[in-house]
């Protein structure tokens, strides 16, 4: 009953974004933040309810939108999806446990009524028409076991962190900062290589922002920010809300094209030093890019796919020919 009547009341207008610092927001893509959420400890949140859709998922074989691992445990991580679940839910306290679940907006309508509601609030509070320049955008979950370690790395998208349960340290570094984040690690991320990030002692000197997140609280990063998350002593339950912007995904098919380059010999020009280059190199990888993504990683890297899938042929058939 509690959970119907929950569910009513925010779709007759409960906020999900606290409005105790509404000027923060002027800073959306810009820089990271920290602001308050009205999501702690919600129902559609809880783990038995995650699992419970993690198992659709799976019976469903959609193998895309559920990953789960142990840490160090190959013989658990080998074992069909289905044995996993059913140990994660006796193990997540004990710990090494890491499970994401993915497209929640596509499991269930109420989920895609958060992620509306929440995207409507933000273009509110930013004044950007961010509706008109959003290509796709999703929800994702992450349950983690206490002390559970998310390793270095950054994302493509426009990225808000609900934390629901739990407590974590979150820490964030500089996108712009290109000492911290070269050319060449982005190049590589928009290749196809998710963890092309490479984490130096010398990239937490030269500066980085550290949030401590309980639950009710938030962080924005903007793209590309690299981002390092360490779990309290808790199970930890979180939320990312993302969108990609078509300015994003513009720049992200020069970096395509500029890793090609570089892979030709030459030494191309960083987004936003030309623009006859730019808008050549973004129009070749939107011809080569699936017209109608059906998701994220269709949306980055089909184009680039296409560009790879001769070359792959061609390698796999070598190797045919060299095996005795």
């Amino acid at each position: 009953m509690y959970f119907s009547n929950r569910i009513e009341q925010e779709k007759e207008g409960m906020r999900v974004i606290g409005l105790d610092n509404a000027s923060i927001w002027k800073q959306l893509n810009r820089t990271p933040y920290l602001f308050h959420h009205t999501l702690a400890n919600h129902p559609l949140f809880d783990i038995p309810r995650l699992l419970k859709l993690a198992k659709g998922v799976i019976d469903r074989g959609d193998a895309t939108k559920f990953a789960l691992s142990v840490e160090g445990d190959a013989k658990f991580n080998s074992a069909p999806l289905q044995d996993r679940l059913l140990q994660a839910i006796r193990r997540v306290d004990e710990g090494g446990i890491r499970f994401k679940l993915s497209s929640l907006e596509e499991l269930d309508q109420d989920y895609d009524h958060i992620l509306r509601k929440t995207i409507g609030e933000v273009e509110d509070l930013t004044g950007l028409p961010l509706r008109h320049e959003i290509g796709l955008s999703g929800i994702t979950v992450f349950v983690a076991s206490p002390n559970m370690v998310t390793p270095y790395h950054f994302d493509n998208d426009t990225n808000f962190l609900f934390q629901i349960r739990g407590e974590k340290d979150y820490r964030i570094f500089d996108p712009q900062n290109r000492f911290v984040l070269t050319e060449n690690e982005i190049e590589r991320f928009y290749a196809g290589n998710p963890m092309a990030g490479i984490y130096r002692e010398e990239v937490v000197e030269s500066g980085s922002t550290l949030f401590h997140l309980t639950p009710g609280t938030a962080v924005h990063h903007p793209p590309l920010a690299p981002h390092m998350v360490t779990n309290g002593n808790n199970v930890s339950v979180s939320v990312s809300m993302w969108f990609a912007l078509s300015p994003v995904v513009y720049r992200a098919r020069i970096y395509q094209a500029n890793y090609c380059l570089r892979r030709l010999g030459f030494k191309p020009l960083p987004p936003g030093k030309s623009r006859f280059r730019d808008k050549l190199k973004n129009r070749t990888f939107e011809m080569l890019a699936k017209s109608n993504p059906a998701s994220h990683e269709e949306l980055l890297y089909s184009g680039m796919n296409r560009l790879k899938a001769p070359f792959n042929l061609a390698n796999r058939m070598i190797r045919r020919t060299k095996s005795p």
